[in-house]
């Protein structure tokens, strides 16, 4: 699926804030970034300005986007919260709330 600069720039901004959240940083969450990487296509410099984006930001760009690039949005969270082969509470907290914060709270109960 194609993302836009401001969405690729919000993904990136959630999913590196899943993979800090529990302050560790698992070889197999690096090789899903890599993974990532391909999938959206991003590069460093992308990686850069997502850590200066704040988190709410990056929420309403996420939750202007049609359902369809949300639940690929779901999967990317799923799939990065156990790519270190563990879920962390503080991960799932996350991913969680931001399921909600983009509109796919019902959805998902």
């Amino acid at each position: 699926m194609e993302f836009d600069f401001n969405e690729k720039l919000a993904i990136i901004k959630i999913t590196t804030d899943v993979i800090k959240v529990d302050d560790l940083l698992h070889k197999g969450e690096m090789k899903f970034l890599e993974q990532l990487k391909k999938d959206i296509g991003f590069d460093i410099p992308i990686v850069e300005a997502a850590e200066d984006l704040d988190y709410d930001t990056a929420l309403i760009t996420l939750n202007k986007l049609p359902y369809k690039k949300k639940q690929v949005i779901v999967q990317i969270l799923r799939d990065v919260a156990v790519s270190d082969n563990f879920l962390h509470e503080k991960e799932m907290d996350l991913i969680l709330s931001t399921f909600v914060n983009i509109g796919l709270g019902e959805e998902l109960e």
